[in-house]
């Protein structure tokens, strides 16, 4: 099995009626490079054990990433809708705050309406006068006295 890899493989190369074996150039440089056939088979071999366990995690992997879309699949538009509604919120304060009023301007036109409401009291009030506050009250005799 070793053999036939190898002869395959240009390793070696049959020679000759009786079906002897030599390197070839390449299995020359395999010699010089890992120290022997035995080395190469063993870098071989690992070789395969690392394709083998990439493979395993490939799969893995690919199993994860289908439970994954799965779920980005349930979760997509109920989230792109809160993202639109929190997109067209953020605009809505970045226009508001470059074309509405700023803090100060609130403020005074809430003291101007705070004014006015007061100077209204103040009129209506004085415009109640009854005759009862025309009158002097006697505090002698506990009772009022007209003029």
């Amino acid at each position: 099995m070793i053999l036939k890899y190898l002869v395959n493989g240009s390793i070696l190369e049959t020679w000759g009626e009786h079906g002897k074996h030599i390197l070839t150039d390449i299995g020359e440089s395999i010699v010089d490079d890992y120290g022997g056939i035995e080395n190469f088979l063993a870098h071989r071999q690992e070789e395969i054990n690392d394709k083998k366990r990439l493979d395993k995690i490939t799969n893995e992997k690919l199993i994860s990433d289908a439970k994954l879309s799965k779920w980005q699949v349930k979760i997509f538009w109920p989230m792109f809708i809160i993202a639109l509604i929190g997109g067209l919120y953020s605009i809505y304060s970045i226009v508001d705050a470059v074309v509405g009023e700023s803090e100060e301007q609130k403020i005074e036109r809430i003291l101007d309406l705070k004014l006015q409401e007061r100077e209204q009291k103040q009129k209506t009030s004085t415009s109640q006068i009854s005759i009862d506050t025309l009158s002097i009250y006697d505090t002698d005799e506990n009772d009022y006295i007209y003029s």
